[in-house]
């Protein structure tokens, strides 16, 4: 949640739980080259630790915890001689469908840390389906960050829901190019109310390519990402690492 106080020192976010980085797997880096350069950007960007969460999502990108950490350990082999200064962690981005309620059950899913799990919705309007998956995943004992919920537009046509979301237990977590107007103007309007409401909990990159990354270094000039820095909290650099086996870095 957002705590407003008068202090206009910036809050300092240097863990993005969010960001598409182990190659071949999704739509973000194809090579190994890619995944290195956007690493290597963040770093810059003054990012210390990454969690590299790659879709889930059976009909197009039916990946699985083997797949990933198989791709995560080629990522591992390639960056680790490098010696950069950054930690990233294995995680996963899941879809809420029928294939994710079974993954839930047999207990096979990478958290972010402990037992956050970060999941998406449809950018359609599935009805109240989301609340259900939600309740699931609280009864299975897992804590869910609700990916980039400014881009669900069709739940803020009624946004009561984003209340009962946050009143289940739901964390949120926003994309930064939001406020860039990167996903158009309703959605960085959105991104405006739910900041305002005090639903944001987590903010992250979502970066996919290096046309992203080169937008992610105008966030310094951003009057309204600074302003967002200096008047609230969140909870990116509260959330605690796994084993260091499970890391880079």
């Amino acid at each position: 949640m957002f705590r407003f106080f008068k202090s206009k020192k910036q809050q300092l976010i240097t863990t993005d739980i969010h960001a598409h980085l182990i190659p071949g797997i999704d739509d973000g880096p194809k090579t190994v080259q890619e995944s290195i350069a956007m690493i290597q950007g963040l770093e810059k960007l003054g990012y210390k630790r990454l969690y590299a969460t790659p879709h889930v999502y059976n009909e197009y990108y039916p990946n699985d915890r083997l797949d990933i950490l198989a791709g995560f350990e080629v990522l591992k082999r390639n960056i680790e001689p490098l010696n950069l200064d950054i930690e990233i962690y294995p995680a996963a981005e899941y879809f809420l469908d029928e294939h994710f309620l079974e993954l839930l059950k047999k207990d096979e899913l990478l958290c972010i840390a402990d037992n956050y799990l970060l999941v998406e919705d449809a950018f359609f309007d599935r009805k109240e389906l989301i609340e259900n998956y939600i309740f699931q995943i609280r009864v299975n004992g897992y804590q869910p960050i609700l990916a980039h919920p400014e881009r669900y537009l069709h739940i803020g046509q009624d946004k009561d829901r984003f209340r009962k979301l946050k009143d289940m237990g739901c964390l949120f977590q926003m994309n930064v190019l939001s406020l860039l107007g990167y996903y158009g103007s309703e959605v960085k309007k959105l991104a405006k109310y739910l900041i305002h409401q005090g639903y944001i909990d987590f903010l992250g990159t979502d970066i996919h390519n290096e046309q992203q990354l080169k937008l992610l270094k105008k966030l310094k000039q951003s009057n309204t990402y600074n302003h967002l820095l200096e008047n609230n909290t969140f909870l990116n650099e509260r959330i605690s690492s796994r084993s260091p086996m499970d890391k880079i870095g």
